[in-house]
């Protein structure tokens, strides 16, 4: 059984991932890293080509393409739950675990990215935070389907790698 994270951009589902696989022994995915390698483009440089219709497309394909013949750590770009009934795929395939942020933390983490993401390029101050509320309240529905929430950033004592991992042991 697949654990997929699902939840905003810039939440951190790469690097928790990570350290989830790690714990868990088990192999780690990123659908955006696997979208990038197969389609030999950026995920910007798809937006811009193609559209975001298009790229939601190509992202579904790489969902369902992904190995099943044993269990996978997965971080989901965060509009994919959204789209093509993904969400109902990923419930029916593994453990879905969102990794929930107020908009502050997610901007603060947009603000200081490495790189810029493709659905806020350009958006700044007020116009950027805006844009964070307006899209996780679009998507809430979708993220809290999830079987498991994690609330970020730690609030208590217990890791939220530890949470996961008690779940997924159940």
């Amino acid at each position: 059984m697949h654990i997929y994270l699902i939840g905003f951009m810039a939440v951190g589902k790469t690097t928790f991932g990570k350290r989830l696989a790690r714990a868990l022994s088990m192999p780690f995915i990123d659908t955006d890293k696997l979208i990038e390698q197969r389609t030999h483009k950026t995920i910007a440089q798809l937006f811009d080509e193609l559209g975001e219709k298009a790229f939601r497309e190509i992202e579904a394909d790489v969902l369902r393409s992904l190995p099943n013949h044993k269990p996978h750590v997965i971080a989901t770009g965060g509009g994919l739950p959204c789209y093509h009934d993904n969400m109902l795929f990923m419930k029916s395939e593994g453990l879905t675990v969102y990794l929930k942020a107020e908009p502050a933390f997610i901007y603060s983490r947009l603000v200081h990215a490495k790189k810029p993401r493709p659905l806020v390029k350009g958006l700044k101050g007020e116009e950027l935070m805006q844009f964070i509320a307006h899209k996780l309240a679009e998507r809430d529905a979708f993220y809290t389907q999830s079987r498991v929430v994690v609330e970020l950033p730690e609030k208590d004592g217990e890791s939220p790698v530890n949470t996961v991992v008690s779940a997924y042991s159940r």
